[in-house]
């Protein structure tokens, strides 16, 4: 446990914090049913922190797809059961008040250690649920402790273990955090498409205007198939391949709500939050 000891000694600002805490914790209350077979536990690399954040929740994957660009999105990592499973021990995850991270172990001691000693570790309960011993279609998680960032890292790739051993000696090998299950389901799991909006002018002096509204959208699972554009809610324009943009000629005067909306190959989609300009009147 010195290891988790040093986690608590960096920071991060409040307002980040806040505001990721709470949309994970929208997702805790949202319960997952049960599956037959496992499901992937989703693996983000924080590009601001350098830390890794794990989730077997679909809508708080999705949310953090969404609302946190600086999580780069590394697909499924593992396999595990999100609700409780015959032979299987609960995973426990805590975030780190202080730093806004996240900790997870299957280990109930270490558990009770950090509920004990460090009240900044906040317990979130059981995040899934793993093996609790060796066997056929299971495989080692293997845990890593990076002492420059103070939080840990897991993966079940051989390769990238030997790979992190052999370039980086600040992640302080812990050997196997406990066993997962290397298939499952979800490979019928739609990711939703990402997309930024970029309005230009924002503020518009005098009638006759022009705006050119510009999108930004991906999908990381398929294909973006189209980019609606909205006005006041409504779809006034569409653009079905990129660059996705719109070139909105003689905009009235008064406020206008602006959103683009991706749809993906699928039909699954995301909207922008709406920016608000304003055209002047002459």
């Amino acid at each position: 446990m010195q290891a988790i000891r040093r986690i608590t000694r960096l920071g991060r600002s409040c307002a980040s914090r806040c505001a990721i805490a709470a949309a994970f914790a929208l997702c805790a209350v949202a319960g997952i049913a049960q599956a037959q077979l496992p499901s992937p536990v989703f693996r983000f690399y924080n590009t601001q922190t350098g830390t890794h954040f794990y989730t077997i929740n679909q809508a708080e994957r999705d949310i953090v797809l969404v609302r946190y660009p600086q999580f780069a999105y590394e697909g499924p990592a593992y396999y595990a059961y999100p609700q409780s499973h015959l032979g299987d021990l609960p995973v426990y995850r805590f975030y780190n008040t202080a730093r806004g991270t996240h900790f997870y172990t299957q280990s109930e001691a270490e558990k009770n250690f950090v509920l004990a000693t460090y009240p900044v570790f906040a317990f979130e309960g059981p995040a899934y649920y793993a093996p609790a011993v060796e066997g056929a279609g299971r495989v080692p998680l293997f845990r890593f402790f990076n002492t420059n960032t103070g939080a840990h890292f897991f993966t079940t790739n051989v390769a990238e273990r030997d790979m992190v051993l052999q370039r980086w000696p600040f992640f302080a090998y812990e050997g196997t955090a406990y066993q997962v299950y290397a298939s499952g389901a979800g490979t019928a799991i739609n990711t939703l498409p990402i997309t930024k909006l970029t309005v230009s002018p924002s503020a518009v002096p005098a009638v006759p205007a022009i705006v050119t509204l510009t999108a930004d959208a991906t999908d990381t699972d398929g294909i973006v198939a189209r980019v609606e554009f909205l006005r006041n809610g409504v779809e006034v324009a569409e653009d079905l391949s990129a660059p996705y943009a719109w070139r909105w000629k003689n905009a009235p005067a008064g406020s206008h709500a602006l959103a683009a909306r991706a749809v993906d190959d699928d039909g699954a989609t995301t909207t922008t939050p709406a920016v608000t300009i304003t055209v002047q009147r002459k």
